[in-house]
C-alpha cells in the first residue's frame, strides 16, 4: 500500500534513487555502526561513572535518556548537514546531473525528491539506536510521551537542517564549499541548543516536554517559532528550486508568491504580538523597533526591484497560451515595471502594520502611538513620519529599478542603490555634525532615516519646512528615475508592462509539456 502510494508521486524516481544509493553503500553501513556505537558507548560510560553515586533506578534511567539525546543532537548536527550539502553537488561531481535534468522532472520535483529521500534516511538513523533507549524503560521514571516528544523535536530540527543543506548544495558549485557552508551554519546552532538544554532543561533533570509543562511559553513564542520554522524550511527548498531553474523559466512566480504570503504573515504577526505590548506599557522598545525596521526593510527589497528587466521566455510562452497565471496574477510576473510595483506592494505591508498598531483596540484598551514617548509625538507628526519613510522607500526601490534598466544585474543594482543611500546618510550626518548648513537646509534632509534616528535623541518632532523639502526632492527623484528608466528600457528594447520579448514576437515555441 505504501509502495503504491509512493509510486504515484511525481518525484518517486528521485526518492527511490536516494534511498537505494544511500542505504546500500558501505559508507552508510559504517555510519550506522559508528552512530549506534557512539550512542551505546556514551550511555555505558555515563552509567559506569554514576554507579558509585546514590541514585534511584529512575534517576539512572533519566540520566541515560539525557545522554542518549545529547549524543544524538551532536551526531545529527554533524551528519545531517553533510547529507543535504552533497545532495546536488554529488550529482554534478558524478556527472549524472546532465542526465537528470534531461528528464521530464522539474527542478521543484528534483528538490522535493532529494528532500524526501534524505528525510527517509534520517528517520532511519534516528530510530536506529532506539532499542538501546528502550532498555531504560525497564527502570521507569521516564514517560513514553516525553521520549516521543524529544524524538519529534529532533526530527523537525533535522528536516530544517536538511532544507538548509539542500539550498547550500544547489547554490554551490563544489561539494567542499557546500559542506563548509552547511557546517558553519549548523555548528553554532548546535552549540546554542546544547547550552540551552544543559543549563535550562537537562541540567534540572527534565526532558523537553516536562520543561514546557513546568514553564509553558507564551502563545507569541509558538506563533513566531512556527512562522520562522516554516519560512526557513519552505524558503530554503524554494530557493534551491530557484537556483536549479534556468533564467528563462517561470521560477520567479513561485518565489514572489511565497514572499508575498510570508511578508503578509510576518507583519500580521507583528501587529498581533506587538499590540498587547503597547497596551501593557512596553511601548518604547516596540515602537522604536517598528520604526527602525522601516528603515532597513526597503533596503532588503532592492534585490526584487532591481531584477532583470527582461521577461523570461517561459512567461512569454505561458502568456501566448493564455495561461490563467499570467491573467490573474500579472503583478507577480517578472520583468519591466512589475518588478518595481511588486516591491512597492511588499513595502506597503510595513506601513499598513504601523497604521494598524497606531489605533488598535485590544481588550478594551487602545494601542495609541501617542504613548510611545517619542518626545510627545502626536497623530499628525506620526502620519508625517510614515508618509516620508514610505516615500523614501519607494525612492530607494525606484533607484534600484533604474539601475536594472541600465543593464546591471540584480545584485549589482541592489548594491548600487544601497550604496547611494549610505552616501547620502553620511553627507546628511556630516552636515549636521559640522554645521555646514542651517537647520532647514536640504543638505540635512537628504536621508530621512538619519533624521528619524537622530530624532530619538533630540525629539520626535519633524520640521515642517524640512519635511516639505524632503518630500519634494524624493518625489522629484522618483519621477525623474521613472522617466529615465522608461527611456533606457526603450533604448535597450525591454518591455515596460508588456509580457513579450522583442524580436521573438512571432517565434514563440510550444511549451514542452504540450508538444505531442
Amino acid at each position: 500500500m505504501i509502495s503504491s502510494m509512493l509510486e504515484r508521486l511525481s518525484n518517486y524516481a528521485i526518492i527511490q534513487k536516494e534511498l537505494i544509493l544511500r542505504i546500500r553503500r558501505v559508507r552508510s553501513l559504517l555510519i550506522q555502526l559508528i552512530f549506534a556505537g557512539i550512542v551505546g558507548a556514551s550511555m555505558w560510560i555515563s552509567l559506569v561513572l554514576a554507579k558509585n553515586q546514590s541514585h534511584s533506578p529512575e534517576d539512572h534511567a533519566l540520566l541515560l535518556v539525557i545522554i542518549y539525546f545529547t549524543v544524538q543532537v551532536v551526531v545529527l548536527g554533524l551528519i545531517v548537514p553533510t547529507l543535504g550539502a552533497v545532495s546536488i553537488t554529488s550529482e554534478k561531481q558524478a556527472k549524472t546531473w546532465e542526465s537528470l535534468i534531461t528528464t521530464d522532472l522539474t527542478p521543484g520535483q528534483v528538490v522535493s525528491g532529494k528532500m524526501m529521500g534524505i528525510v527517509g534516511v534520517q528517520f532511519y538513523l534516528l530510530l536506529l539506536p532506539a532499542p538501546i533507549l528502550s532498555m531504560t524503560l525497564l527502570f521507569g521514571g521516564v514517560s513514553l510521551g516525553s521520549i516521543a516528544f524529544e524524538y519529534l523535536v529532533h526530527f523537525l530540527g533535522s528536516i530544517l537542517i536538511v532544507s538548509l543543506g539542500i539550498f547550500s548544495s544547489a547554490a554551490s558549485k563544489g561539494t567542499i564549499r557546500s559542506i563548509l557552508q552547511s557546517t558553519l551554519a549548523t555548528i553554532p546552532l548546535m552549540i546554542f541548543v546544547l547550552v540551552f538544554l544543559w543549563q535550562e532543561v537537562y541540567g534540572n533533570q527534565m526532558l523537553l516536554l516536562d520543561y514546557l509543562q513546568k514553564y509553558p511559553p507564551p502563545w507569541q513564542f509558538w506563533l513566531w517559532s512556527i512562522t520562522i520554522y516554516l519560512g526557513l524550511g519552505l524558503g530554503s527548498l524554494m530557493g534551491a528550486s530557484y537556483m536549479l531553474s534556468g533564467a528563462e523559466s517561470s521560477r520567479d512566480i513561485s518565489v514572489r508568491f511565497l514572499s508575498f504570503v510570508f511578508a503578509g504573515l510576518l507583519f500580521g504577526i507583528l501587529v498581533v504580538t506587538l499590540g498587547p505590548l503597547l497596551v501593557n506599557g512596553s511601548v518604547i522598545f516596540g515602537g522604536r523597533f517598528m520604526m527602525i525596521m522601516l528603515l532597513f526593510y526597503p533596503l532588503a527589497l532592492t534585490r526584487i526591484a532591481g531584477s532583470s528587466a527582461k521577461v523570461p521566455l517561459r512567461i512569454v510562452q505561458m502568456r501566448a497560451h493564455r495561461r490563467w497565471e499570467t491573467r490573474v496574477g500579472a503583478i507577480f510576473l517578472p520583468g519591466g515595471i512589475r518588478n518595481l510595483l511588486y516591491s512597492c506592494l511588499l513595502l506597503s505591508f510595513s506601513v499598513a502594520a504601523m497604521l494598524l498598531l497606531y489605533d488598535t483596540t485590544i481588550g478594551g484598551q487602545t494601542t495609541n502611538f501617542n504613548k510611545l514617548e517619542l518626545s510627545g509625538i502626536g497623530t499628525e507628526m506620526f502620519l508625517m513620519w510614515q508618509g516620508m519613510l514610505f516615500l523614501w522607500g519607494v525612492a530607494v526601490l525606484t533607484l534600484s529599478w533604474f539601475f536594472a534598466q541600465c543593464g546591471f544585474s540584480g545584485v549589482v543594482s541592489s548594491v548600487l542603490a544601497v550604496g547611494v543611500q549610505i552616501a547620502l546618510a553620511l553627507v546628511s550626518l556630516t552636515a549636521s555634525e559640522l554645521n555646514w548648513s542651517s537647520t532647514h537646509s536640504l543638505l540635512q534632509g537628504l536621508s530621512p532615516p538619519m533624521q528619524l534616528l537622530t530624532s530619538f535623541n533630540g525629539g520626535g518632532d519633524l520640521d515642517i519646512e524640512l519635511w516639505y523639502q524632503a518630500n519634494l526632492s524624493m518625489g522629484g527623484s522618483i519621477l525623474m528615475l521613472l522617466l529615465f528608466g522608461v527611456w533606457m528600457a526603450r533604448i535597450r528594447k525591454n518591455p515596460i508592462w508588456e509580457i513579450k520579448r522583442p524580436g521573438l514576437d512571432r517565434l514563440y515555441f510550444d511549451i514542452p509539456a504540450e508538444v505531442e
